[in-house]
């Protein structure tokens, strides 16, 4: 493909004066992190539900249709989502959760928009959601959201142009040893449902080393062939101001619930997501509750390849 004109250390956003909204009040931290090599007892066993679609229906019982995103933005993306479509490209967003990505794509003047999600409750609030905005040009009403398992898709072979996921491969990675599998054929899926050259984005706070490993023989009975071969591109994304908002008043908090911030606490936590927008490029990789970005991993499939390969082009610091 050719270079792309986001640049060799990723996506970048602009910072507007740093107007960032009070963050209302959520019933869990704004990622689900977790160290792949560390945690045990009940913190543990709560993320091992994310694989459940019955955890996800109780979730969003009784949830308002407002978006949440997780990790990072459209604002964010944007510059990836430009590269890589056109304004005709066929898009799956897998395990749409109750992000606003989807909106915003079909907003932006991308009309071909397919959502699937685990959770039949969170389908039927995005639809509701949708329906009910006000959209005059029918936008929103166009977009396609489905009740789906992302590693047994129901489309036809070589459907897509794009597929994208944000935090769906990390949540199943909270309880690793049990959905190793699982990752794995949803990333063989993508391959299957994608059309020639097109791409898979992976967003994940996971670095290289704990994350290419997934994308390896992930449809293959022998360890020596790739049988869905790829040629990735390792970029990075920040996390979205108000990620990045909600993780520094939670650090300040200290356990107390988010409608105990002042208004001191506020400013300097807008303080520091300004400096941490302004430097994610060079930052290093602090691990996922400290870092100041996250990582995309962009996914050419590639037919007739021999094997995985990787480009870094995250940062300073090459594989």
């Amino acid at each position: 493909t050719p270079e792309s004109p986001i640049g060799e250390t990723g996506v970048r956003i602009t910072s507007e004066g740093g107007e960032v909204s009070k963050p209302y009040e959520h019933s869990s931290s704004s990622e689900p992190h977790q160290n792949e090599n560390e945690g045990t007892g009940s913190e543990t066993t709560w993320k091992q539900r994310y694989h459940s679609a019955q955890y996800w229906d109780s979730r969003y019982e009784g949830c308002s249709q407002d978006s949440f995103d997780w990790y990072t933005d459209y604002q964010a993306m944007a510059p990836l989502f430009q590269f890589y479509l056109r304004k005709t490209s066929a898009v799956l967003n897998i395990g749409c959760g109750n992000s606003a990505v989807a909106e915003d794509l079909a907003m932006a003047g991308y009309p071909n928009i397919t959502s699937i999600d685990i959770s039949a409750k969170c389908v039927e609030l995005r639809k509701k959601r949708c329906r009910e905005m006000d959209d005059k040009e029918g936008r929103l009403k166009a977009l396609r959201f489905m009740e789906m398992d992302a590693s047994e898709l129901k489309f036809p072979d070589k459907t897509f142009d794009l597929c994208f996921e944000k935090g769906t491969i990390d949540a199943l990675i909270c309880d690793s040893k049990q959905n190793t599998s699982a990752i794995k054929a949803m990333i063989r899926e993508a391959w299957r449902v994608l059309r020639p050259e097109g791409f898979l984005v992976v967003i994940t706070y996971g670095a290289p080393n704990h994350r290419i490993a997934y994308f390896k023989n992930a449809d293959s009975n022998d360890p020596a062939k790739e049988a869905t071969p790829w040629d990735i591109t390792v970029r990075r994304v920040p996390y979205s101001p108000s990620a990045l908002l909600i993780r520094h008043l939670r650090l300040v908090l200290n356990g107390k619930p988010l409608r105990c911030v002042t208004g001191k606490m506020l400013a300097e936590a807008m303080a520091k997501v300004r400096d941490d927008t302004e430097s994610f490029e060079t930052a290093e990789d602090e691990g996922p509750e400290r870092s100041v970005f996250c990582y995309a991993y962009c996914c050419r499939k590639a037919e007739g390849a021999a094997a995985i390969q990787v480009h870094n082009k995250s940062g300073p610091k090459k594989l």
